[in-house]
């Protein structure tokens, strides 16, 4: 069985977020530092389905400045600069094969967005791929 090393490069992990990373539905990290951060785990490579998902929580009204106009003047958001599996970065097919699951912080319906690269909401980025790892990289480049 090979063993997989991961590596998810994150910023803005600010007061009271919380940025869960899971595998296969397994904790694997929990990140709660507004340093941009290097995560970094191990997993088994085993034949068939996987899902890593990024799960952002924490987030409240205070976290977002408004002005009277009903404009952003500012937001804490988490940003995913990198996601890499044996040193090989993902780049743009991690946009194309992710999907972010929220709710607007709770203001809205449940959806189902694209991802490209930055979390704004309480919810879950979701990445499904296959093992053996190098033959889904080669099926999706």
């Amino acid at each position: 069985m090979e063993k997989i090393a991961a590596k998810i490069d994150v910023e803005g992990v600010s007061t009271g977020l919380t940025l869960t990373v899971r595998l296969n539905s397994e904790i694997v990290a929990v990140h709660q530092s507004p340093e941009p951060t290097a995560i970094e785990f191990e997993f088994n490579e085993q034949d068939g389905k996987a899902q890593l998902e990024l799960e952002l929580s924490g987030k409240t009204a205070d976290h977002t400045v408004i002005d009277n106009d009903g404009n952003i003047v500012s937001d804490n958001t988490v940003t995913v600069n990198n996601v890499a599996f044996d040193g090989i970065e993902l780049g743009h097919l991690l946009y194309e094969k992710t999907e972010y699951y929220h709710d607007f912080n709770g203001t809205g319906e449940k959806t189902v967005d694209r991802f490209y690269g930055t979390m704004g909401c309480n919810g879950t980025v979701v990445l499904k791929f296959t093992c053996p790892f190098y033959v889904w990289l080669l099926e999706n480049m």
